[in-house]
């Protein structure tokens, strides 16, 4: 049986966990810093308000009144909802956000906010991206002023639970020819009989990452989609 404990409040946190772990400047970085906005924004990006949901003359919510516009609203938030960037922790930051950006056809830049970290993004219109920090990492709630960085000693096991799919613009052959290059281990898998395929890719032979060129893509978005409609 598992026991929950209780959460202390926001403040009572951050000040016990700043007392246990005493961080100076140089080891603690907000995630707020002004340079956050800048390593993710993406050129022509534009900010969308979230519309009102329209009302009939009795002033109701025309959805609750018509089914087909609330499916119609279900099936267009779930089509929205999308990760647009996540972090991951590497040895060698620099070279593992260049070769992840070669993968996405986008580019690398440092990400200020955590020294030695690194951002891989994608030329695309939703942002998409991979921060990578420096093994040892560790992401910790700081209260109102948001989260921050810390730097321990990186766990010993060099394997990970954590992995993500990516979309990705150029081939199977080129992403088989750029993990070779790097000396990396690849592998074409199938996930499930008659699912998807994904090119199984491991960082520095550590961390998993699922690249799907744009076939693949294609059996995911078909598979993701028939278990929307039968959800609906």
């Amino acid at each position: 049986m598992v026991r929950m404990r209780s959460v202390p409040d926001i403040p009572r946190l951050a000040s016990s966990m700043q007392a246990e772990h005493p961080l100076n400047p140089a080891q603690f970085r907000r995630l707020d810093h002004p340079a956050v906005s800048d390593c993710h924004r993406m050129p022509g990006a534009r900010v969308t308000p979230i519309a009102k949901p329209a009302t009939g003359r009795d002033g109701l919510d025309s959805r609750s009144a018509h089914p087909n516009i609330e499916s119609r609203s279900r099936h267009n938030r779930v089509e929205n909802g999308m990760i647009h960037h996540l972090s991951v922790a590497a040895r060698d930051p620099r070279h593992v956000a260049e070769v992840l950006a070669e993968f996405m056809g986008g580019a690398a830049t440092r990400f200020t906010p955590n020294p030695g970290s690194w951002f891989a993004y994608q030329h695309d219109e939703h942002g998409t991206g991979v921060e990578v920090y420096p093994a040892g990492t560790e992401l910790r709630p700081a209260g109102p002023q948001g989260a921050g960085f810390a730097m321990t000693e990186p766990i010993r096991s060099r394997y990970s639970p954590t992995h993500f799919a990516l979309s990705v613009p150029i081939s199977q052959e080129q992403i088989a020819a750029i993990a070779e290059r790097e000396g990396w281990q690849c592998y074409c898998c199938e996930r499930g009989a008659g699912g998807f395929h994904v090119m199984e890719i491991w960082i520095e032979n550590t961390g998993m990452v699922e690249l799907l060129p744009p076939a693949f893509a294609t059996e995911y978005l078909m598979l993701t989609r028939r278990r929307v409609v039968h959800a609906a």
